[in-house]
């Protein structure tokens, strides 16, 4: 996308929608950020073109009008990635389901759990016709 400089966190787009047909192939795959792929899908950016070209790719606004190229993104440097702990993986520990409380929880104001609120206690609701069995 000209002009955007994100180049973590992205999301792959089909330029052709994979619900209308697009391959999942590299030519037909582009890596957006998140605003520019939510502003693609409502119809304020409009990308077309071939993803293996270099400089194969157009995009328009949502007038029609071409954006002008703005170079190459950057790989992200070591320094720009998140800084996370070393996954140790499963312990192997069982699970004592002895040891696990739950709390009770109340139900929402106006919520009967048994369903007899407003229907005369025979769980339909108070706009459903009623039968009776005599």
């Amino acid at each position: 996308m000209p002009g955007c400089d994100r180049s973590l966190w992205l999301q792959v787009h089909h330029i052709v929608h994979w619900e209308d047909g697009g391959p999942t192939d590299s030519h037909n795959l582009i890596c957006i950020c998140s605003k520019h792929h939510r502003l693609h899908h409502d119809g304020g950016l409009g990308i077309t073109g071939n993803a293996d070209a270099p400089g194969g790719l157009t995009f328009t606004n949502r007038h029609g009008l071409v954006l002008d190229p703005a170079g190459q993104p950057s790989a992200p440097r070591p320094g720009d990635m998140p800084r996370v702990a070393p996954y140790d993986g499963p312990t192997g520990e069982r699970l004592h389901k002895h040891l696990i409380h739950y709390a009770k929880t109340q139900p929402p104001p106006g919520h009967d759990p048994d369903g007899a609120s407003g229907s005369g206690g025979d769980g339909a609701s108070p706009d459903r016709e009623r039968t009776s069995a005599a």
